[in-house]
Order: structure tokens, then sequence, then C-alpha cells
């Protein structure tokens, strides 16, 4: 049976999960979008044990040089139930005449039995950012972030972006991002891995072949210094990607990660683009009640 105390320390890495999920979108993600009116929207459940834990949304907009990615994910189930856990997120920015990520603001919000916590971010252009934050942690329960680790860094929901420009000039799922989302400041590295095929199920929209993408988390600092019992365990972390929708870019459809407790899962559900949609269930919202 999953383990509610472990699936408690989920909520952190589900909110990474479904507002990041997309960072792994593969060759001509900025060039397909460009120029549509349409955000790119991905909607995704996740599992965790077996057991149902959370649904998420992201939505990627390109209007010329500027984007405005959002997302949205709330708990499901047993953790819905102990926790009410919500979060939302925001990142605005732009993209340079190279190609290069600008990311100009950053907004992260949750709510937590009951409790809610915000992080505002302005990313300034010499290189330094303003953060504003509601019931900020207590800083002797977290490692110390290096100031001089911030400057260059990118928000997590830009990193969308960033990674995608990374892997359009490679032609490959590999490249390291820093990443500073006002409380933590990691690298996130992938590496492209083996290919597989994945035959239909009822859990998700996709069927077909799809890369791995092999994600790695180098912790700088903003972390608890007493690791929950999943962050010490969890491994194998694999964002599946391939192309659901012909024509539309590469996108993940699904996530893999291993831990000693049970096996973390996230199926893509729905995908709409340009006049188009592939879902378990057309037209629903998978965030309401």
């Amino acid at each position: 049976m999953c383990d509610i105390g472990i699936t408690t320390r989920l909520y952190s890495r589900l909110t990474a999960t479904f507002f990041g999920a997309a960072m792994m979108a593969s060759v001509g993600l900025p060039p397909a979008l460009a120029g549509s009116t349409d955000p790119l929207t991905l909607e995704y459940e996740a599992y965790f044990g077996g057991f149902h834990v959370a649904s998420g949304r992201t939505s990627i907009d390109l209007q010329g040089d500027a984007y405005t990615i959002t997302g949205q994910a709330r708990a499901r189930g047993m953790l819905d139930w102990y926790s009410g856990w919500q979060g939302n997120a925001v990142s605005e920015g732009r993209i340079g005449a190279d190609g290069s990520i600008v990311p100009m603001t950053h907004d992260n919000g949750g709510l937590w039995r009951g409790s809610k916590r915000r992080n505002s971010l302005v990313f300034k252009p010499d290189g330094s950012v303003d953060v504003n934050q509601e019931s900020p942690p207590d800083p002797e329960k977290l490692t110390p972030i290096p100031p001089a680790s911030i400057p260059g860094t990118v928000d997590p929901i830009s990193a969308i972006l960033f990674l995608a420009g990374v892997i359009e000039k490679g032609g490959a799922c590999t490249g390291s991002i820093p990443i500073y989302d006002g409380r933590r400041r990691y690298d996130l590295s992938v590496s492209e891995g083996e290919t597989r095929t994945f035959e239909q199920n009822e859990y998700t929209i996709f069927a077909g072949e799809a890369t791995a993408c092999e994600v790695e988390f180098q912790k700088i600092g903003g972390f608890r210094v007493e690791q929950s019992k999943y962050s010490q365990t969890a491994r194998d972390r694999i964002v599946w990607v391939a192309r659901p929708l012909p024509g539309a870019p590469p996108i993940p459809v699904r996530v893999d990660v291993e831990t000693d407790f049970g096996q973390l899962v996230v199926h893509l559900t729905a995908a709409r683009h340009s006049g188009r949609e592939i879902a378990l269930e057309p037209g629903k919202d998978n965030l309401a009640d």
C-alpha cells in the first residue's frame, strides 16, 4: 500500500514535474510554436505506488519574441485528503535574436494543508534576481545558497525553452541548466537514453515510440538539511519524449521516477494546439473537482 508519509513529501517534486515536464521537449519546440496564436497545452496525471496522487497542466504561449508559460497542479486521492495541495506558476520572458532565453518574471505559489506560500522573482539585466517571499522557510533547516551561484540562472518554467534551444542546436536530448526558483538553487542535466515502444493503455493518449531523456539534479543550496526518504532514494528519473500530434513539436509523454518506496509515473492525458486535440476525455478540465 502507498506510504502516506512518503507520498506527502512528493508535493514539491510534483510541482517541478508538472511545471517542468515540458522542459524535455525536443528539437524545434520554439520554431514550431512561433507564429501560432494558440498555446500548446499539455495535461498530465500522476501515480505513485499505483495510487492516483496528482493532476497537472502546462501551457506554452509564444507571441513574437515574448513567451508566457503557465502551470497548475493539484493533489488527488489520499494525498488530496491529507494535504489539499494545489500549486501554480507563471513565467514571462523573451527569446533573444540568438535564441537565448531571457527570463523576466516568475511567480509560483501553493497551498498545503491550508497554509499558503508564494515566491515572486524579477530577473534584472545585471544578472541579479529580486525575490519576494511569503511565508519564507526557516533558513536553519536549509542548506545555504552561495550568492555567486545565482547570476545567470533561469527559473524552472523558463527552463522549458532554455533546454529546447540547447537540444535544437545539438540535435539530442542533452544539456545542463542552472535553475533558481527563489528558494532552491540547482543544476538540471539531461542526457539521451534508449528508445522504447509504448503500448496503448487506459492511462495515456500515447502509444508508439518515445526517446528517453535521463534527468539528474545537482543540489546547490536551499534544500532541507534533513532529506526525506523519498529524496534520498529517488533515482532513474526519465522523461519520455515523442510526437503524439502530427506536425507539432515533440513533447513529454511520460515521466518515470524510481524510489525504494514505489514508482512515480506521470502520464500524458491530453495535448491541444492550433485547434487540434488528443485527449482521453475530450473537453474535460482535468483540474476540476
